[in-house]
């Protein structure tokens, strides 16, 4: 027999007390670890409704990050099933954590102090949080991260379907008050995942029964609400303010998706255009100003005849999103007058048709349902920009 099969070693002997305490530890670290997520997953729903309100992604059915697009449509049921997941996690792990304080055998005043030295990072088990409404301890500030997360995720819903609605078909109130349905389901099934056993353990702690309270609830669809607000402002300055007809009045190119009539700056919807300085490259090899082309292009088209717009109040005061037409149009303006949407058979003689039409403008989001075809067959007629080449990538994102 060898010396080391013969060799005995000292271990430490591990007392049930210590193997307790690790479970202890482990739980609590992995529920820090989900918190964490939260807070990650709220400053990214900020930064995403902070881009989408851009001037530059205005109108656009996709949210435009450096060379990447991000269609709108899935970003909403995306934020939902992060936040059905992490709920779904976080009971879990709270469940397994109560557990362990139920079945261990360490002193109250031991588990406390672990809690104490390894503490969640929003600290949600220390004794305030049972006290009376405290809007900073942990519970509290645990809320209303999500409430920011929510009120974010509806307002994306609500600036993609003022974009919709605003131009060619009224704002989809049912598809709206159904997403705001399922987030209150969502919410609704973190709290009966989240609070019961959070409630578990606080009384295990402290002696005390923790109680979500009607003033936290207050608070909750207070920030919901104030966050949905600040992500789509057009809610109360553009689509339930109704739109406007401005004109018929002589107008002028701002650029070429940019019209200035009466008063009012108004871009064009479904038109991504050429910047001012962007440059092509024609059949020949030889580089030409096409950016400078279309906005003279399109002033010649708003010199031919006078021009009326059917607009919405954007995100901004002076801004305005619409659809443009020459006075000599025949689209019946005194129904869009009574009626604030667009036909969208109409919508083929509109300014935004034409420029596609002839190879100065390219039709984006939605509207490449309406203008796709116009902008085929400029292409392959090889008029305007695209005689030659361009890169997309470069011009101006309008809408």
């Amino acid at each position: 027999m060898s010396d080391l099969e013969t060799q005995e070693f000292d271990l430490p002997e591990l007392s049930p007390l210590s193997i307790q305490a690790a479970a202890l530890v482990r739980s609590i670290d992995a529920l820090s670890y989900l918190f964490w997520i939260a807070i990650f997953g709220t400053v990214v729903s900020v930064f995403i409704a902070g881009l989408a309100g851009l001037e530059s992604n205005a109108g656009s059915e996709a949210i435009l990050f450096g060379e990447y697009e991000v269609p709108r449509s899935i970003l909403p049921p995306a934020s939902l099933g992060f936040a059905t997941f992490l709920f779904w996690l976080t009971g879990s792990r709270l469940r397994m954590l109560d557990q362990v304080l139920s079945d261990n055998e360490l002193p109250i005043g031991m588990a406390r102090q672990l809690f104490e030295l390894n503490p969640p990072v929003l600290h949600v088990f220390e004794p305030n949080n049972v006290g009376r409404f405290a809007p900073l301890c942990g519970v509290s500030v645990y809320l209303w991260l999500w409430s920011v997360f929510f009120g974010n995720s509806a307002g994306l819903v609500a600036s993609m379907l003022t974009q919709r609605g605003g131009q060619s078909s009224p704002f989809d109130f049912i598809v709206f008050i159904g997403y705001e349905v399922l987030c209150l389901a969502v919410m609704y099934y973190g709290a009966r995942t989240i609070v019961p056993a959070m409630r578990s353990i606080l009384e295990k702690l402290h002696g005390e029964t923790f109680k979500l309270g009607f003033r936290r609830l207050t608070v909750v669809f207070t920030i919901a609400t104030g966050s949905l607000l600040v992500t789509n402002p057009g809610i109360i300055l553009g689509s339930f303010r109704g739109d406007e007809l401005i004109g018929p009045h002589n107008a002028n190119a701002v650029s070429a998706d940019t019209v200035y009539i009466a008063g009012q700056e108004v871009r064009l919807f479904g038109v991504q255009a050429l910047a001012a300085d962007e440059t092509c490259i024609d059949a020949s090899g030889t580089s030409y100003p096409c950016g400078r082309d279309a906005i003279e292009f399109m002033q010649t088209l708003l010199n031919s005849a006078p021009t009326i717009c059917h607009a919405t109040m954007g995100t901004g005061p002076d801004r305005w999103l619409g659809v443009c037409f020459p006075a000599t149009a025949p689209v019946n303006f005194a129904v869009l007058a009574e009626e604030p949407y667009v036909q969208p058979a109409d919508l083929a003689h509109s300014i935004s048709a034409t420029m596609v039409r002839s190879g100065w403008a390219m039709a984006t989001g939605r509207a490449r349902e309406f203008y796709g075809s116009l902008q085929n067959q400029a292409q392959q007629e090889r008029v305007g920009m695209w005689r030659g080449t361009v890169n997309p990538r470069r011009t101006r994102r309008s809408n």
